[in-house]
């Protein structure tokens, strides 16, 4: 068992025409522009963008673009094969760079406010939205998923259900994680070690290279100081995962590979 620096990764099975005839039902979901609280696949703080499929079918969405600029619908397009599963989630970090089995575009987006639009292949648009100034480390997501209407200031609900919880950024701060690392727990499990400055309700869960949820290691209430919890990965199968910590209302996240 080893774990190392590794990457969310789109899922690559929806064959094109499916994603063709379905692709009007994707939608921006939810997206942070002033980041500085949740790490990036190549472990930078970026912005990001993330999409919701409100379909029971999963979507390829080979061809299609994403951009910050309403004129320039073309500024970035997804690679050939990625898609979104049913009912599910798509990340894209908004930073210019590149990283291996994440999706980067090629621009970020501004805090100070601006636009983003998703078109289809023929460059209509499949949906957009134009925010104003953004203050850090929260969201403006749809409530509910995919249908509804756009909601400011909410904590972030990456690869989950949009709920807009109503913790203030200070009290979330005061609860956040320090110090939160993976290492060897032995007998092949995984140690994940962080540290509370103050009580706080805590989810440590395990997500897929598509961003689903697929393993709860701890939820509930721990109190101030340094703790431990081990995550056996024996019922997962080989591959890409994200542990994520979500303490006070602050996400704090380590990717890496489990490798048999």
């Amino acid at each position: 068992m080893k774990i190392k620096a590794l990457v969310l990764a789109a899922g690559m099975t929806a064959s094109v025409l499916a994603g063709a005839a379905s692709a009007q039902a994707v939608r921006i979901n939810e997206f942070m522009a002033d980041n500085d609280s949740i790490a990036s696949p190549a472990g930078n703080k970026a912005d990001w963008v993330e999409l919701y499929n409100t379909t029971s079918s999963a979507v390829n969405l080979t061809g299609m673009y994403l951009s910050d600029n309403a004129t320039n619908p073309t500024k970035w397009q997804f690679p050939s094969g990625t898609t979104i599963p049913a009912n599910g989630y798509l990340v894209v970090w908004a930073y210019d760079t590149t990283f291996a089995g994440a999706l980067y575009a090629s621009w970020a987006l501004s805090k100070d406010g601006e636009h983003i639009r998703l078109s289809a292949a023929n460059l209509s648009a499949i949906d957009s939205v134009t925010f104003g100034p953004q203050p850090k480390n929260r969201t403006v997501a749809r409530i509910p998923n995919g249908t509804g209407s756009f909601t400011s200031s909410c904590q972030p609900t990456l690869g989950l259900q949009n709920n807009c919880s109503g913790t203030s950024i200070l009290g979330a701060r005061q609860a956040a994680a320090a110090g939160f690392s993976l290492g060897r727990a032995g007998n092949g499990r995984i140690a994940a070690r962080f540290t509370l400055a103050a009580v706080a309700p805590v989810r440590l869960s395990v997500l897929d290279a598509r961003g689903r949820e697929v393993a709860v290691v701890f939820e509930g209430p721990l109190a101030a100081g340094a703790h431990e919890r081990a995550v056996d990965p024996g019922s997962l199968p080989a591959g890409a995962y994200t542990f994520r910590l979500r303490a006070g209302g602050v996400e704090h996240a380590h990717a890496g590979v489990i490798l048999r």
